[in-house]
């Protein structure tokens, strides 16, 4: 045994000194033979988790998220996945045949060179490890072995290779195993690694970004910031996703001239690398003539010369087994509730009361009732000593009879007021007040609304203002925020004009808006 693994690495260490000047493809031959030799596949299926009882949803469906798409090297069929079944379609479109379907997630399906077996992703072992099967779906082998970090966009080389993206942290890494089996090799590729892609002789890896690697020099060509390249097969075109605002589109460039054009507006919109990759795989057509794709939804054939896409028909029978939801049941309490977190406490001028939120709601809680004061030391001796176990909550009761979220209360200056937010799903939110006098008053009471547009609100007490971006409006508890409630307060009573607090500026209704606000410095906005 150690006379065999000695001359594994003395094998792995002359591999890589004719990498230099012997082909890709002769190279990655002597890494795979190597591999091959470590040992053929040993993998033991994952034993089923029993699950219990599993409902059967079966439904058809001409549509599909996210789809993975790649085209056999004889240009007739499309193999896609769906759901975690893998399937495949005549290139004309048809009724879908499952290849791989069941519990397990499969996806991201891949064609060999010569279109005899099928290179995938799959959760069977408990994690997103590489598989290989034959293109019928039969005589499945388990390439990676990976418990810790998912594999995924894999890839074929020309010489029969399989490459893997393995989302290891902090560093994403590419792998190769050969079809056979074998523990797999590292191949010595840095930076950020997202959709891979190989020329059509296997000597220049296309990685997101996009950046060119000459496998035989180690040389690195930046042609500029895009997302999941492909290369045409015979290496004249160059496909990649480029992001345009809100929408993702699709380019082609000519390696030989370097023409750029768009191709399609818009395509399945792109997202950070993920587990996923940043879009959905895709493949030219054997002549080079075509790429197919996913778009919307749909399956379809881009023209590479027109750019005219062509919708694909499909119709796939999906069967799935979900295992019923568990659900345990709880009685709620309906009686008090001990809120273990409160929000924004503000004490009232005098000092006896304290208005707090919580469970989205006002509170007032007397500080000179003793009861409140020995649960409110209990509860900072809780806190201290968390092993003297729960304490009696305070006593407090409801300070408005709103059925809305309520946040942020302060007092005015004065005493005599109390303004604080509100906010619904539906109406967004506003600026309310309530008198004081209803602090003494056991069932609420009904507040006013003091702000004309609905939007983002806070009364933030404090002394100065957040170096940052603030909300739309803001009633801001500061050196001048005795002029702004106490406009708040007239309004309130039925004295002085309508005001908007916007940016801790005052508007009068009917005057320009103030200018865009960036920053604020001490109180004042800074356009």
């Amino acid at each position: 045994m150690r006379l065999f693994r000695t001359a594994q690495r003395d094998g792995v260490r002359l591999a890589f000194a004719v990498l230099v000047t012997a082909s890709p493809a002769i190279a990655h031959g002597l890494l795979a033979q190597d591999s091959v030799q470590a040992g053929a596949d040993t993998a033991k299926k994952a034993p089923k988790v029993n699950l219990g009882p599993l409902r059967r949803i079966e439904f058809d469906t001409d549509e599909g998220t996210w789809t993975n798409v790649d085209v056999s090297p004889d240009g007739r069929t499309v193999l896609f996945d769906l759901l975690g079944d893998l399937y495949t379609i005549p290139i004309g479109g048809g009724d879908a045949k499952l290849l791989l379907g069941g519990r397990d997630w499969d996806q991201m399906p891949r064609y060999s060179p010569d279109g005899k077996q099928i290179a995938f992703i799959s959760d069977r072992d408990g994690n997103m490890n590489l598989w290989v099967a034959n293109a019928d779906g039969t005589h499945l082998r388990q390439l990676s072995k990976d418990f810790r970090y998912p594999f995924s966009s894999p890839l074929w080389s020309p010489d029969g290779t399989i490459i893997a993206r393995k989302i290891a942290r902090p560093n994403t890494e590419l792998w190769a195993f050969s079809p056979l089996g074998g523990s797999g090799y590292k191949l010595a590729v840095t930076g950020t690694i997202a959709g891979p892609a190989l020329s059509p002789d296997g000597r220049f890896f296309y990685l997101s970004g996009i950046r060119r690697l000459d496998r035989m020099t180690g040389d690195t060509v930046m042609l500029g910031q895009r997302d999941r390249p492909k290369v045409s097969p015979d290496g004249r075109y160059l496909a990649y996703a480029r992001s345009n605002d809100a929408l993702t589109a699709l380019h082609v460039r000519d390696l030989r001239s370097g023409s750029d054009r768009r191709l399609v507006a818009s395509i399945t919109p792109a997202l950070p690398s993920s587990n996923q990759d940043q879009l959905p795989d895709y493949a030219f057509t054997p002549d080079g003539k075509s790429i197919v794709m996913s778009i919307d939804g749909k399956i379809n054939r881009v023209d590479v010369a027109t750019g005219a896409a062509t919708v694909i028909p499909m119709r796939v029978h999906v069967v799935q087994e979900a295992a019923s939801p568990i659900r345990v049941e709880r009685r709620l309490a309906d009686g008090s509730v001990h809120a273990r977190i409160i929000r924004w406490p503000t004490l009232a001028p005098d000092g006896r009361r304290a208005v707090f939120s919580a469970l989205g709601k006002l509170y007032v809680a007397d500080l000179d009732n003793p009861a409140t004061m020995v649960a409110l030391q209990s509860q900072s001796a809780q806190a201290a000593e968390p092993s003297k176990g729960p304490t009696s909550p305070a006593a407090s009761r409801r300070l408005t009879t709103s059925v809305e979220r309520e946040y942020t209360p302060v007092f005015s200056p004065d005493g005599k007021w109390i303004a604080y937010t509100t906010w619904t799903d539906e109406h967004l939110g506003q600026v309310m007040v309530i008198p004081s006098s209803c602090l003494a008053q056991s069932g609420g009471c009904a507040p006013r609304r003091v702000t004309t547009l609905a939007g983002r609100h806070i009364c933030q007490p404090g002394d100065r203002f957040p170096d940052a971006i603030l909300p739309d409006r803001l009633i801001q508890s500061r050196r001048h925020a005795v002029v702004l409630l106490a406009m708040v307060a007239r309004r309130a009573s039925g004295r002085g004009e309508p005001v908007d607090v916007v940016f801790g500026a005052t508007r009068r209704h009917g005057s320009p808006r103030p200018p865009a606000v960036r920053r604020h410095r001490r109180g004042r906005a800074i356009a």
